[in-house]
């Protein structure tokens, strides 16, 4: 039973129960004078004996309701299969039992034989049609229905006509696929619409991920949140890896179709553009309009394209998307961008500095690696949460950022001749990623760290940090840091990054590098020193003393430590103290490089866990007295003074 497009009217459900009713009972001509009576009468049947029902593009639950009641009284063993598009109506209701299959892509097999038999009256594959076959399910991309639709349409065509029709549907909507498709996109409120039309236009394939899309369209006047989670329920959009939003091509061209529909002969006068011989029109005609809200101008070849912009951007005046890629800018400086702008990506931007009205009180994503500007952060506004900044060579400080109190992710990686950090950054409340790596001149940190929001910390090849910052309270999110030549002393207050899980320590240039007594708090998981270090000795842990009159050791400093790797150790007496102290019960690998160690301790065999061990390149290490019975892996590469004695032992 097709539900949905019966269902529209009062009379068209009563019709449905009618003939639900004709099927499931003895009465081939039951009349139905009103919908309640309709599902009292059909209840009342399906109590009685087990029934497989069919109902297909259900959309509401109104139509199950008057179809099927409360689904509590059916006779046991009886099957409903029910297809819609609409995830939110797959949940158990009054313990009836549902399976959500959702409607997979095929697979290369499944969808060539699916295509043939539709494709080819005998089902026979003709060898001249082959390489044609597989553009053709290549262009369909594993959906049924482009499958059915198009090898119905080819099928009894000659090759030329094969070709033609094939060149036109990838700049064409095929219309029996797009009309099907389009009836979710019919059923999606005006919020549900624009959504999906930015993300077909925009959004799709494009590096960002759901969080910072949310935002951008959050700042448009949208309501992603709700309108993104049902596009998901009605299977227009998917979820993937790390939060990317996915989409099937052939619902993204059905999106860019419905907005070419808007103005077919007039780009300026359609909401979104993306054609690159569309845009160019716009930006170097210098025109104007009130109706495109985002642009891309991205050129397809493989090398920058010239382009002259002689448009003054602020005459689009409702342009809230703004991406610009792939183009070189021969004109300047740029005199006006609309302050309205959510989102600007623009890689690569030409010019020393901002508009000098540009004021963008709504921007929330700023995406500009490689950009010239001196002053990146100058004119920018409080609703700012992400900011790529990545390997712009003329940034050397970055300034007071107290205005902009939201960012959540500041990437500065590779900003070779950046100096200096204003210390405001260290008081970014909602700030969780911070890269800095590759910043070799940076010498200056904020003096002090209290970024509860911090997870991630990235200060890998900082080689001229003097000092690594307080931190002044407790901070339980950052999970991972990587310090790289950075600085010969930890704060005492380092002890304060109680979530820390990972701590990757360099010092391979600098000496010895003492850490402070407080590292004993945190519970790290993996532990990376590249240096000389020096543990704190003198101190209690838990009120037991670290160690006792004879030298000996009582505690473990890290009990939750799994993976320790020892990197371009000299000092033996550390190398020494660390095998005892840190190698807890919970360690599960152990490494060592390039070091002085002279004996594995027998201490060793207490790690029950441990089931990796490698050693390389340490010429002085000559025996390895006991190891646990569950080691898997053991490897020993040019450690000279290792000889056939010390392998008995072993």
């Amino acid at each position: 039973m097709n539900v949905r497009e019966r269902s529209k009217t009062h009379i068209g459900i009563i019709h449905l129960q009618e003939e639900l009713l004709s099927n499931i009972s003895q009465n081939k001509i039951l009349k139905v004078n009103n919908v309640s009576r309709g599902t009292k009468t059909i209840n009342e049947i399906l109590s009685l004996k087990r029934f497989l029902i069919i109902l297909d593009d259900v959309d509401n639950t109104y139509q199950i309701e008057t179809l099927l009641g409360q689904c509590d009284c059916f006779a046991s063993g009886s099957r409903i299969i029910m297809t819609t598009r609409y995830k939110s109506l797959l949940v158990k209701r009054n313990g009836l039992s549902t399976y959500d299959s959702g409607v997979k892509e095929l697979n290369e097999y499944e969808a060539t034989e699916l295509f043939r038999n539709h494709a080819f009256l005998d089902n026979k594959l003709y060898e001249d049609y082959l390489e044609l076959e597989k553009k053709a399910i290549h262009y369909a991309k594993g959906l049924p229905l482009a499958l059915k639709v198009m090898g119905a349409d080819l099928c009894g065509k000659t090759l030329n006509e094969w070709k033609d029709a094939l060149d036109y549907y990838e700049k064409n909507p095929h219309e029996e696929i797009q009309k099907v498709l389009k009836r979710s996109y019919e059923g999606l409120n005006k919020n549900e619409q624009n959504i999906f039309l930015d993300i077909a236009c925009f959004f799709k394939g494009y590096d960002m991920n759901y969080d910072m899309i949310r935002d951008v369209l959050k700042a448009c006047g949208l309501n992603p949140k709700y309108g993104i989670q049902k596009l998901i329920e009605k299977c227009l959009l998917t979820i993937g890896k790390d939060k990317y939003l996915l989409m099937h091509d052939l619902l993204q061209q059905m999106g860019m179709n419905i907005v070419r529909q808007e103005a077919p002969r007039e780009p300026r006068e359609r909401s979104r553009l993306w054609c690159f011989e569309e845009v160019l029109d716009l930006v170097t005609e210098n025109m104007g309009s009130d109706k495109i809200r985002s642009i891309i101008l991205w050129s397809p070849k493989p090398e920058p394209e010239e382009v002259q912009l002689k448009t003054q951007f602020c005459k689009i005046k409702n342009l809230k998307l703004l991406m610009i890629r792939n183009v070189h800018c021969c004109d300047g400086p740029l005199e006006c961008l609309p302050n309205g702008l959510s989102l600007l990506d623009w890689r690569e931007y030409p010019f020393s500095s901002w508009p000098s009205d540009f004021f963008p009180k709504k921007l929330v994503v700023l995406n500009m690696p490689f950009n010239r500007l001196e002053e990146p952060l100058k004119q920018i506004c409080a609703s700012l949460t992400y900011v790529d900044f990545s390997e712009c060579k003329l940034i050397r400080k970055i300034p007071d950022l107290s205005t902009t109190p939201n960012i959540t992710k500041l990437n500065l990686r590779w900003c070779r001749n950046l100096v200096e950090i204003d210390d405001s950054m260290g008081h970014l409340d909602k700030l969780k990623v911070l890269d800095l790596g590759g910043c070799h001149k940076l010498e200056t940190l904020p003096s002090c760290l209290t970024m509860k929001s911090l997870t991630s910390f990235n200060l890998v090849l900082c080689n001229r940090l003097k000092k690594f910052p307080d931190i002044l309270h407790e901070m339980k999110d950052l999970k991972s840091l990587h310090l790289g030549n950075c600085t010969n002393e930890l704060p005492p207050s380092f002890g304060n990054l109680t979530g820390l899980k990972d701590l990757i320590l360099t010092m391979s240039f600098r000496g010895q590098a003492h850490l402070p007594c407080s590292i004993y708090n945190l519970h790290i998981e993996m532990l990376e020193l590249s240096g000389d270090f020096i543990f704190p000795k003198d101190v209690e842990i838990d009120r037991q003393p670290l160690c006792n009159s004879l030298g000996c050791f009582s505690k473990y400093v890290f009990p939750s430590l799994k993976q320790l790797c020892l990197n371009f150790f000299k000092i033996r007496s550390e190398i020494d103290f660390i095998l005892n102290h840190c190698c807890s019960l919970t360690l599960e690998e152990l490494y060592i490089f390039q070091s002085k160690i002279v004996t594995l301790p027998e201490s060793m065999s207490k790690c029950e866990r441990l089931h990796t061990l490698l050693i390389r390149y340490c010429n002085e290490f000559r025996e390895i007295l006991r190891l646990p019975q569950n080691i898997r892996q053991v490897e020993v590469v040019n450690c000279h003074s290792l000889d056939s004695q010390s392998f008995f032992q072993f």
